[in-house]
């Protein structure tokens, strides 16, 4: 996937099994491919998982933007998007920075070490510390925060 993704402009998310709601009794659910695209800095299209936790998670401004699951007009709504450069830049670059901060395995991993009453290890804050510098350079533009699509 990170293959792909790393190619990618667009990329096209939907909760999971939405074609199988028989399967999901109506539950709404978080893909992994939502967090791969945004963390890839791919502009993702499609719908939004109608729960909480997607809210929660996904917190910043144009995380992603609308496209029902059975559109037959993607390329209409993918050039209404090319003609909001500036918006479609701040959204990659966002959805980078938010995984950074947010959804690097570092943190789930502190999570569970308080849980359980145990410190960090030097290895974990060394982790966020480094995550903490890589958001700095990339929100100072000195790196780039995905390859040229």
């Amino acid at each position: 996937m990170a293959s792909i993704l790393k190619r990618s402009k667009y990329f096209i998310v939907n909760p999971g099994k939405i074609d199988s709601p028989f399967e999901t009794a109506g539950e709404s659910e978080i893909g992994a491919r939502y967090f791969e695209g945004a963390a890839s800095g791919s502009i993702l299209i499609g719908e939004e998982p109608n729960n909480e936790e997607f809210k929660r998670v996904f917190d910043w401004e144009d995380f992603m933007f609308h496209m029902p699951y059975d559109s037959c007009n993607v390329h209409e709504i993918i050039q209404a998007l090319e003609n909001q450069s500036s918006r479609i830049e701040s959204s990659r670059k966002n959805n980078v920075i938010g995984c950074l901060k947010k959804h690097d395995w570092a943190y789930r991993w502190e999570e569970i070490l308080e849980m359980v009453g145990l410190d960090g290890t030097e290895g974990l804050r060394g982790r966020k510390e480094s995550l903490k510098n890589l958001i700095k350079l990339i929100e100072k533009d000195v790196i780039p925060y995905s390859i040229e699509k």
